[in-house]
């Protein structure tokens, strides 16, 4: 069976909604890494075949960053955001890479919050579009 990479936007649902102590800081970069992963691990899984395919023969050809590559593929595709879902891809991923590697950015509720609701927004519009 598959794992449901949705799982990750659930866990940070319940990290932010049975939070004990508002200012404990891990929690809030906790649920803006797991809400990234779960946006990013569901449009990889929703490449088509062809776009995988070619995903895969960037990452050779190119060496790319495979987080780039994905997003890459929603470049022209409208989301129910004000961008693309490629637009909204890159910022949720700048927001997790701030999350989890620079200890001098400040993460607040409200920017944990924020990430939770643009990988949601992210997930339905990429299973809206791939289901037509």
């Amino acid at each position: 069976m598959a794992f449901d990479w949705e799982q990750y936007l659930t866990i940070s649902q319940f990290l932010l909604g049975n939070r004990t102590d508002q200012n404990d800081k891990s929690v809030d970069r906790c649920v803006m890494s797991r809400a990234y992963y779960a946006a990013y691990n569901i449009a990889k899984l929703h490449l088509t075949p062809v776009e995988y395919s070619s995903y895969t023969q960037d990452l050779r050809e190119r060496k790319g960053n495979s987080h780039i590559l994905v997003w890459e593929y929603y470049r022209r595709v409208r989301g129910s955001g004000t961008g693309t879902i490629e637009d909204d891809g890159l910022m949720l991923k700048n927001w997790r890479v701030d999350a989890d590697y620079h200890e001098q950015h400040h993460i607040s509720p409200r920017n944990a919050v924020r990430a939770v609701g643009t990988a949601r927004r992210i997930i339905d519009d990429i299973k809206r579009i791939r289901s037509n």
